[in-house]
């Protein structure tokens, strides 16, 4: 089985994204030639720019989320759920919910879930089915 069924990946299958990032970071150092301190303090800020940089993209989906992912067309999510969860995971959420309430329902094999971090179908028919909330609470995605 290769790694990409076995761990919770995100849907990033590709080496490519930390090799850009290396690149990215030794470029920010500017060189070998500096001491280790300034070297330790450039990597410091570059960590705070892209932090800076990944908020303001999450205040973006924040500001417009999809309207695949909004009640009527998801009743699932709440104003929590989508305050906090990426545009990216919902639309997968929002796919899933789809499923459930459809007739697709193979055999649960869990991957889903593992790889994404995202209830499945199959998770999601069954709150449905039993629970006596109707929607995906913010403790059944993965916090990354």
């Amino acid at each position: 089985m290769p790694w990409t069924s076995s761990i919770t990946h995100f849907s990033n299958t590709s080496t490519s994204r930390l090799e850009g990032t290396h690149r990215d970071v030794k470029h920010y150092i500017g060189g070998s030639s500096n001491d280790f301190q300034v070297i330790l303090e450039r990597i410091k800020n570059y960590i705070i720019k892209e932090v800076h940089r990944f908020d303001a993209d999450l205040a973006n989906d924040r500001i417009r989320p999809p309207h695949a992912v909004v009640t009527p067309a998801c009743p699932i999510t709440t104003p929590i759920l989508i305050e906090k969860v990426s545009n990216a995971a919902l639309l997968l959420l929002a796919k899933q919910y789809k499923l459930a309430i459809g007739q697709h329902n193979p055999i649960c094999t869990g991957n889903f879930t593992r790889l994404y971090g995202i209830p499945c179908c199959h998770l999601i028919k069954a709150i449905l089915d039993y629970s006596q909330f109707k929607f995906i609470e913010l403790k059944d995605i993965d916090p990354h």
